[in-house]
């Protein structure tokens, strides 16, 4: 797939955490063309993986070559693990929690993220300012608490299909507001 891109951007990049969600790191893994041109994009950067990814990136793959394929693509040295300790998924998970109350109290209706989704949004709000998240799935990550940094274009050769991704950030100042609306809410209670 050819990559559209405004190559300056990538210097808003650097020093940053890149994580992928699924549909973006599946993409990659099955084009090599795309896969060179991510790396070019993000070289600044650090491409990282959650475990949760890692995970959903490697389930239902029945056959071992495929597997085997997929384990060593993923284990690239190119590619950092997200740390991942005990500790770290408690605030991952308070956080996946919070955002999905503000989620439901900001009335965001087509926002039905999975468990993973939910947990990935929780580690950008735990890397806000230092981190990013590459996805296709811009609606499991609403405009109320994320940014949208920059798109990423993607033509598929055998049938002309763009396909877009959305390189998201955490907002904090839209947290704080959508928090303090949930605050209110809560305390009427």
């Amino acid at each position: 797939m050819r990559l559209f891109v405004d190559e300056r951007a990538s210097s808003k990049f650097a020093g940053k955490y890149v994580f992928f969600d699924n549909d973006f790191l599946s993409e990659i893994f099955s084009d090599e063309e795309l896969f060179k041109k991510t790396l070019e994009f993000f070289s600044r950067g650090f491409l990282t993986i959650d475990p949760l990814i890692k995970f959903e990136f490697l389930r239902d793959t029945y056959l071992p070559e495929q597997r085997k394929l997929k384990e060593d693509f993923i284990s690239k040295a190119i590619f950092t693990p997200a740390i991942s300790h005990n500790d770290i998924f408690v605030r991952l998970q308070s956080n996946a929690l919070l955002l999905s109350k503000i989620y439901t109290h900001e009335k965001q209706p087509n926002c039905k993220p999975s468990f993973i989704d939910l947990m990935l949004a929780g580690r950008m709000m735990f890397h806000e300012n230092i981190g990013v998240l590459v996805t296709r799935n811009k609606k499991d990550y609403p405009s109320c608490v994320f940014d949208i940094e920059i798109f990423l274009n993607a033509e598929r050769p055998k049938d002309g299909v763009i396909l877009s991704y959305s390189v998201l950030c955490f907002n904090r100042r839209k947290f704080n507001v959508c928090y303090r609306n949930l605050q209110t809410l809560d305390q009427g209670i």
